[in-house]
């Protein structure tokens, strides 16, 4: 929601004054605000998505460019977390990621244990305070399970969630520090995890070949999906102790880029989403839809993707370690 303020709506019936040419961004700022303060007041969520459809019907330019993304000057990112906190009295914010010049952020926010409204509500409260001037990527924690996995060693939890990236801490919260050595096991487990996952990807993908040679396109494709799907539930469970329990390759990429940008750069193109498309449907497709066919060029097209993807799950696996390994050095 903006800070822009509300018109006086005894404008409305002043004596035959008539109201102000209020321009296409003022109209459409002023009844995001209304309908926020309006499902606010009355606890209706489903108002908020309505705010979509106001800002679709404003976009007069023409331009293809939703009011939302063209960064509308007003809020700082501190009174964008300051705001998140209002909304739901967190324990911790911390800071993945910021970039002033694009006005994105990425925060991973862990919730008090009293927290009454679901993640579904706190997602929509969340993106309506910051619609039209900022893209927000954040994740919701229980402070229970963050606590749990702080225990256990879990390498995000520890190594990201650190103080240098701490935004935000209630009043009379306090991030306990860790036993090394509870790390350090952890750090042991991970890179098994790593290593089976990448390692069973790499085995798949090269069965996915073999089909290709014997013109089974169906199967390979299948292959290759579980390839990508394998390395990219290994590389998100050694990072992030999450152990992701689906088989989209959309969503895997998504959860890997969290933890590195590069995943979120494999499919963009009208044509590479159409490739995905493709791939995702091979999980069933390729096993029991008789009808289901995969041309010689985009078997061609996603085996390269694939193999980019595993490369990349590779690479930045390998830097990862390191990169813990010398935070661990430092810690002592």
């Amino acid at each position: 929601m903006k800070n822009e303020p509300i018109p006086d709506a005894r404008l409305l019936h002043s004596g035959g004054v008539f109201l102000p040419q209020w321009d296409a961004t003022t109209k459409c700022n002023l009844l995001k605000q209304l309908i926020v303060k309006e499902a606010e007041r009355g606890f209706a969520h489903y108002l908020y998505e309505l705010i979509p459809d106001v800002e679709r019907l404003f976009d007069t330019a023409g331009s293809g460019i939703a009011l939302r993304e063209q960064a509308l000057p007003g809020l700082s990112k501190e009174q964008v977390i300051t705001w998140i906190a209002g909304l739901c009295a967190p324990d911790f914010i911390f800071e993945m990621e910021h970039s002033a010049e694009r006005c994105s952020l990425d925060l991973f926010i862990i919730l008090q244990p009293q927290e009454a409204r679901n993640f579904k509500d706190l997602h929509a409260y969340i993106h309506a305070a910051t619609l039209g001037s900022w893209n927000i990527r954040f994740t919701l924690c229980q402070r229970n399970q963050f606590l749990q996995q702080r225990k256990q060693g879990n390498l995000f939890c520890v190594l990201s969630c650190n103080e240098e990236r701490l935004v935000y801490a209630r009043e009379g919260a306090v991030l306990e520090p860790m036993d090394n050595r509870v790390v350090a096991e952890w750090m042991k487990k991970s890179r098994q995890t790593l290593e089976t996952g990448l390692g069973r990807g790499r085995q798949i993908f090269e069965h996915a070949s073999l089909f290709q040679k014997g013109g089974a396109n169906e199967l390979g494709c299948f292959m290759l999906h579980q390839a990508a799907e394998l390395s990219l539930r290994g590389f998100a469970a050694a990072f992030s102790g999450v152990y992701l329990r689906q088989h989209s390759i959309r969503e895997l990429l998504y959860h890997c880029s969290r933890i590195h940008r590069r995943f979120a750069s494999f499919f963009k193109t009208a044509t590479e989403l159409e490739m995905l498309e493709l791939l995702e449907s091979s999980y069933t497709g390729g096993r029991y839809q008789n009808d289901f066919t995969v041309p010689d060029h985009l078997l061609e097209a996603l085996k390269k993707k694939v193999a980019t993807i595993l490369a990349c799950a590779d690479e930045i696996a390998a830097r990862h370690m390191n990169r813990y390994f010398s935070l661990m050095d430092t810690r002592g």
